[in-house]
C-alpha cells in the first residue's frame, strides 16, 4: 500500500509520496489558514473602506443639502427685494397721485411736516410705555428663527466671500 492513497484510523487522508495530485491537495490544505487569515485581513479592509465611502457619501450629501439651502435662501432675498421694490413704486405713486389731486385741487394738502413730526414722537411714545409693560418673549421662537433663517445666511455670506477671494486669487495668478 505503500505510494498510493490510504486512509488511516481517524478517518483523514494520507498521501503518499508518488502521487502527482497528493502534493498539491497536501500543500492546499496546510496552507488553507494562511490564505483564511489574509482573506480575513482583505474582508477588513474592504469593509472599512465601505464604511469611509458611505461616510464620504453622508458628508457629500449633507455639504450639498446645505448649499441648497444658501442658494434657496439667496432666491428668497431676491424675492423679497422684488417685492420690497414693486412696493416702493406703488407707495411712489400713491404719493405722486395725492400730490396730482393736490395741485388739481382735487384735495385739501396733508398735514405740514411738523404736524406730522409731533404726531410720530407721540406715537413712539405711545407704543414705547406700551413695550415696557410687555415683559412675556418667546425664547424658543425666536431661536428657532435664529437659528433656521441665520444660519444658513451666514453661511452663505461666507461662502460668497469665500468664492470672491478665490476669484480675485485666480484673476491675480493670470
Amino acid at each position: 500500500m505503500y505510494g498510493r492513497f490510504n486512509m488511516n484510523q481517524f478517518g483523514s487522508t494520507g498521501f503518499a509520496d508518488d502521487s502527482p495530485g497528493g502534493f498539491v491537495q497536501q500543500a492546499e490544505l496546510s496552507s488553507r489558514q494562511a490564505f483564511q487569515s489574509i482573506e480575513s485581513v482583505v474582508r477588513a479592509v474592504v469593509s472599512v473602506a465601505a464604511m469611509l465611502e458611505s461616510t464620504f457619501q453622508a458628508v457629500y450629501s449633507s455639504f450639498r443639502a446645505v448649499i441648497s439651502v444658501a442658494d434657496h435662501m439667496s432666491q428668497l432675498r431676491s424675492y423679497f427685494a422684488r417685492i420690497i421694490s414693486a412696493l416702493a413704486v406703488l407707495r411712489s405713486l400713491r404719493w405722486l397721485i395725492s400730490k396730482l389731486l393736490v395741485v388739481l385741487r382735487l384735495r385739501q394738502p396733508l398735514n405740514t411736516d411738523e404736524q406730522l413730526w409731533s404726531e410720530y414722537h407721540s406715537d413712539i411714545a405711545a407704543n414705547s410705555d406700551a413695550m415696557l409693560d410687555t415683559k412675556h418673549v418667546n425664547w424658543p421662537v425666536v431661536l428657532f428663527f435664529m437659528i433656521t433663517i441665520g444660519g444658513p445666511w451666514l453661511l452663505w455670506k461666507f461662502l460668497s466671500s469665500l468664492v470672491r477671494e478665490g476669484s480675485a486669487f485666480n484673476s491675480m495668478q493670470l
